[in-house]
């Protein structure tokens, strides 16, 4: 939404080429005064730094507005920003303020394209950063919306919480429901953010929450892992989700700032695609800052280009910054119906779930548990028409497909009924322990974490997975797994997924766009195989043209198995 007023930048302009900035000098007021500010040029370049605030915010819905004096003119700007900027005021000094939305002329093009590869210099330089997600609904604050954390930083135990007892007798913890306790839950699974109308909390509060809760169940000490059991896997998942991303984007805070080593773009891209942006553009404009990569050089942000056009540019220079190792190319989004783009971009206009993106991560960071090529990773070869050309050796063909695990399932009991129906068609009337390690192996993508408090992932062993809980988790309940060893690998593997079988007998998770026909390939030097889809065969040692829906596990394959069948059948294979 551009700001409604005419000649309020012209009068004006800034200069392109340099790093001016403008900032809107905000007057002192009650929340009930109007906003009230006037804008004022700024150099970035200046010494000592000029000091000035930022605001973060959601745009929000265009259609509510509200309206601002700004230079003595009367415009119309977001409501979530007057809202922000009503309690971000003094009332007793003007505050310097930089808000996109008013200190950038959204209707010049060139303007915008110039200030938008600024804005992570804007934020690091800035004195302090506001971050509003908005105003809480009339009626529905009861208490402190940030009680939860608090309760950690404290330095408090989960069995602290209000109605935890534990039956001595009995050897189990019992939760007696109350009203302090569910109050405290309901508010942060609702109504929590960082600056919440009227209640703030500073963001070390929510690092340190997320490290201090995290002892209590994850530490040498596992002091509460008994009294955690009480909440429900749906409430666990809710806490564990939302804290995993404060920690997440301290990590690219920590880039930004010179503090950590720069880490590669498609991460960054994959970390806040969760976002909504009203231009698909933004998805990639506002984090160049986080592109160091020699690849990117020359990428400039460029609000005339067609959106398949940037993400196409974007993509494959993701792919050369990889060095051809192909972990772009992990996750969901690909086979896009949006015209003009290849199935082998990612389509990162569609804000992903949070649930997704946390699991898809963790696929990343694990990756290195596998090694399904035992050949060295190649650069691709693009044609005349943008096309990779890769080289890879076919595996298998999927024969069927089972249902699909939501990212935000809880319930799991008629999945993996489905699933365990095309496991026993595969395995047929085998060995029942067989079948039990064979469908939990999979389901955990093969995976098991220490138990020594360390929270290292490793490959499972046939003694990792438990008899005792085999029922309990065909009923569809997940916490029959002890979720400190094989809830998280459980939880990376088959979210978002789906088993798959194939001609040859083997199994796997794959993504819900795959479908019978369809073939797994392992591409050369990639640790996990990916599944495609035919469009034109090729003669022996031709090039065939195929549509990439993305990464897979297959069980029987992911350690190289292929062996001297990889080297010797690798062919061409072209992505369109």
């Amino acid at each position: 939404m551009a700001i409604k007023s005419d000649n309020l930048y012209t009068a004006r302009s800034l200069p392109l080429g340099t790093k001016q900035i403008r900032v809107s000098h905000t007057k002192a007021g009650d929340e009930s005064d109007q906003i009230q500010g006037t804008l004022r040029h700024l150099n970035l370049d200046t010494q000592p730094p000029p000091q000035y605030e930022c605001v973060s915010y959601v745009w929000g819905n265009s259609e509510l507005a509200k309206s601002a004096t700004i230079n003595e003119k009367n415009v119309i700007i977001q409501k979530n920003l007057y809202d922000a900027l009503r309690y971000i005021r003094s009332k007793t000094k003007r505050v310097v303020i930089w808000a996109d939305a008013i200190c950038i002329n959204q209707s010049d093009v060139d303007e915008k394209s110039y200030q938008v590869a600024l804005m992570a210099e804007i934020y690091r330089q800035c004195s302090k950063v506001h971050i509003w997600l908005g105003m809480p609904k009339p009626g529905s604050l009861t208490g402190n919306p940030f009680e939860f954390l608090e309760h950690f930083v404290k330095g408090k135990h989960y069995y602290d919480f209000p109605g935890l007892h534990r039956d001595n007798l009995a050897g189990c913890w019992t939760w007696k429901e109350n009203e302090a306790c569910s109050n405290i839950l309901k508010r942060f699974y609702s109504e929590i953010s960082v600056m919440f109308g009227t209640w703030t909390i500073k963001w070390d509060y929510i690092l340190k929450s997320n490290r201090m809760k995290n002892r209590h169940t994850d530490g040498p000490e596992q002091c509460c892992k008994e009294a955690v059991n009480v909440f429900t896997p749906h409430e666990i998942s809710s806490i564990n989700e939302w804290m995993w991303h404060p920690g997440r984007g301290q990590r690219f805070m920590d880039v930004l700032r010179g503090d950590s080593s720069p880490t590669w773009f498609y991460q960054a891209i994959l970390a806040f695609s969760s976002r909504h942006c009203l231009d698909p553009r933004d998805k990639i404009y506002s984090m160049l800052s986080l592109a160091t990569h020699p690849s990117y050089q020359g990428f400039r942000p460029n609000y005339q280009e067609d959106v398949s056009i940037v993400y196409i540019d974007i993509f494959t220079r993701m792919v050369c910054e990889t060095d051809g190792n192909f972990t772009c190319f992990m996750g969901g989004g690909f086979g896009s119906l949006m015209a003009g783009l290849p199935s082998w971009v990612r389509d990162l206009s569609q804000a992903r779930p949070l649930g997704v993106v946390a699991v898809e991560e963790r696929r990343i960071l694990y990756v290195t548990l596998y090694q399904a090529s035992i050949t060295q990773p190649l650069q691709p070869v693009w044609n005349e028409k943008r096309e990779p050309h890769y080289r890879g050796t076919y595996a298998e063909t999927v024969k069927a497909v089972g249902l699909h695990v939501a990212a935000d399932d809880t319930v799991f009991r008629e999945v993996f009924g489905s699933w365990l129906g095309l496991c026993m068609e595969v395995m047929g009337t085998c060995d029942p322990r067989m079948l039990r390690i064979t469908f939990l192996r999979i389901i955990c993508g093969d995976v098991c974490k220490t138990l020594n408090g360390s929270a290292v992932f490793r490959r499972a062993k046939e003694t990792d997975f438990p008899e005792d809980a085999w029922d309990r988790l065909i009923d569809g309940d997940i916490t029959a797994l002890d979720p400190r060893a094989y809830g998280w690998g459980l939880n990376f593997a088959v979210r978002g997924r789906c088993l798959f079988t194939t001609y040859s007998g083997k199994m796997g998770l794959c993504y819900p766009n795959t479908l019978p026909g369809d073939e797994v390939w392992v591409m050369s030097g990639i640790r996990v195989p990916f599944v495609v889809r035919p469009l034109e065969q090729a003669d022996a040692g031709c090039a065939g043209k195929y549509s990439f829906l993305g990464d897979c596990f297959l069980d029987g394959i992911m350690d190289g198995e292929l062996g001297e069948t990889e080297r010797s059948m690798s062919r061409p294979i072209i992505m369109i």
